[in-house]
């Protein structure tokens, strides 16, 4: 009854159902909708393999290991990750551990080695330990695929830390495994940054080092004094990057910046004089000739709303970026679009960065409307969409499709993402006209929440306009990307959700 209606969300509720009576046949039935998808391909695969984990217990993971066997290309991975679940729920460790030792798919043996570290009592398993200490010393020759596998492992020697076992020897020998990837030059330096960022978070330590002396000293203080000095005496230096946002200090090299241009960004500011660098009275501070700029240099007597907080602030961001490293912006309202000029993950060059500036200047508000009293900018927001361009942004262009997977992604996508919104999803790219079917209240915006009279046929939201929807994906998305996420709250936007996305990508939230 439900698939009959046009609405991909009333779809995913279906599929629910089915999965929910734990009959190994609708198991079969999700497999065969996921084989030939009838809208969206990639969100409807997607959505069936997450609809299905309603009916994932003992009884059904021989329909589940029969539905793997049919789908084994790298953007499958998602599907084994949640397959294999199953087996780690019920503490099976044994399938997981083949697939994670003997598939030829990199992706497919990352999916299994995630799975055998998302619930707590594999998570503290020997066998996790001895996977991740062989998985590491004998990684593929590809250096994308290293990337993709020592994402995995650096999750696994994340979540099985503890207060407790920091200081056991086999915790040691595991991680010890991981810290000396980063020695290995054949290691993409992407991938070096996201193992390193797993271990400040396992070790709490307050820097991202990627030089392996600084983590073998924290896992040994005889170690660390004579590394720390080797190091020293021959002259080298442990590594950090800062590019920084709103006072929030990333460890990338290729940053996303994902703004919200929604309209209710041009909401009036209150209490400028609180911000970090507000406006002050008396002289504003001289900066050095040379010296980076700060939020002190942001033109107060210009900032009057949301979107010129963060446009500034952006404008700051950019300018404190090395050539070094490289960088994009994403914006989204009702869609999420590349700003103008900026084609893909470019360097950032005083020319590049120039050319966002001028973008960001050149942004045109449009004058008010019916319950929109402040103006127009880019409509609702679709989070979603900006979060998913930003995954798939590349140095000239976009990913098409399966950017959780494509391999370019890791070697010339994003390492870092910082998102600025200011309120809930109210979009997203699956919204689809049907019948009204009466079964929620109506709208006429999504932004301000104004109600609307019912008619014949009805706009309905897709499936990620629901927070809970969204962050699933974000995690599938990043499930072996390991893109670092932190979030910038701005006006009405309630910090709890973001917080569990910037948890997405072991990042922050700034609330503003």
């Amino acid at each position: 009854m439900l698939e009959q209606r046009n609405p991909l969300t009333y779809h995913f509720q279906g599929w629910e159902l089915i999965a929910n009576t734990r009959d190994p046949r609708a198991i079969q039935d999700l497999a065969e909708r996921y084989a030939k998808p009838r809208l969206a391909k990639e969100q409807y695969r997607y959505l069936v393999a997450q609809a299905s984990l309603k009916g994932r217990d003992e009884t059904t993971l021989a329909a589940f290991d029969a539905w793997r066997a049919a789908a084994t290309a790298p953007e499958d991975a998602w599907l084994w990750y949640l397959a294999l679940g199953g087996y780690a729920k019920e503490k099976q460790y044994g399938p997981i551990l083949e697939v994670a030792r003997t598939n030829p798919s990199v992706f497919l043996r990352a999916a299994a080695v995630e799975a055998l570290a998302a619930l707590p009592a594999a998570a503290l398993s020997t066998d996790l330990q001895q996977i991740v200490s062989e998985l590491a010393a004998a990684l593929p020759k590809k250096p994308a695929e290293k990337a993709v596998l020592l994402g995995a492992l650096s999750t696994a020697v994340l979540k099985s830390v503890n207060v407790r076992n920091r200081t056991d020897s086999k915790w040691q020998r595991m991680a010890l495994s991981l810290v000396a990837t980063l020695d290995d030059e054949t290691v993409p330096r992407t991938a070096r940054l996201v193992v390193a960022r797993h271990l400040a978070k396992a070790l709490a330590a307050d820097k991202v080092a990627l030089e392996s002396a600084y983590w073998r000293g924290l896992l040994s203080a005889e170690v660390a004094e004579k590394k720390a000095k080797d190091a020293k005496q021959q002259g080298r230096e442990i590594n950090y990057v800062k590019p920084k946002f709103f006072g929030v200090e990333a460890s990338g090299e290729r940053i996303a910046y994902v703004i919200d241009l929604s309209d209710s960004m041009l909401a009036p500011l209150e209490g400028l004089e609180k911000q970090p660098g507000g406006p002050r009275s008396g002289p504003k501070p001289k900066r050095e000739k040379g010296a980076l700029p700060t939020e002190d240099d942001i033109p107060w007597h210009l900032v009057k709303t949301r979107f010129d907080l963060a446009r500034e602030h952006l404008k700051i961001s950019l300018q404190r970026l090395g050539e070094e490293q490289s960088f994009t912006v994403v914006t989204f309202g009702s869609k999420a679009e590349l700003l103008d000029g900026i084609t893909g993950m470019v360097k950032a060059t005083p020319g590049n960065v120039k050319k966002a500036i001028t973008a960001l200047d050149g942004i045109r508000i449009g004058g008010p409307q019916a319950g929109k009293p402040h103006g127009v900018l880019a409509g609702d927001t679709n989070l979603h969409s900006g979060v998913r361009l930003a995954f798939r942004v590349r140095e000239r262009g976009v990913i098409e499709e399966f950017e959780h997977v494509e391999l370019t992604g890791f070697k010339e996508g994003c390492d870092t993402i910082f998102v600025l919104s200011d309120g809930d999803p109210t979009a997203d790219d699956y919204s689809v006209e049907d019948a009204d079917y009466g079964d929620f209240e109506t709208v006429a915006d999504r932004e301000s929440g104004e109600k609307a009279p019912r008619t014949a046929r009805l706009n309905y939201l897709g499936p990620y306009a629901d927070w809970s929807r969204l962050l699933e994906d974000v995690r599938r998305m990043n499930l072996f990307r390991e893109v670092e996420i932190h979030c910038i709250s701005i006006g009405d936007a309630q910090p709890g959700w973001l917080q569990r996305l910037a948890e997405l990508g072991l990042g922050t939230l700034t609330k503003r």
